[in-house]
């Protein structure tokens, strides 16, 4: 039980980091497309 909340939070984790890139990418290429 232990261990698979520590898998859980370590995917959620990496889950949130790849999210937040794939904005990065799209918030960049809009302001690029603006100027």
């Amino acid at each position: 039980k232990f261990s698979f909340n520590k898998n859980l939070k370590i995917s959620l984790k990496n889950y949130l980091i790849k999210f937040n890139k794939l904005q990065l990418k799209r918030f960049r290429i809009s302001i690029s497309k603006k100027f």
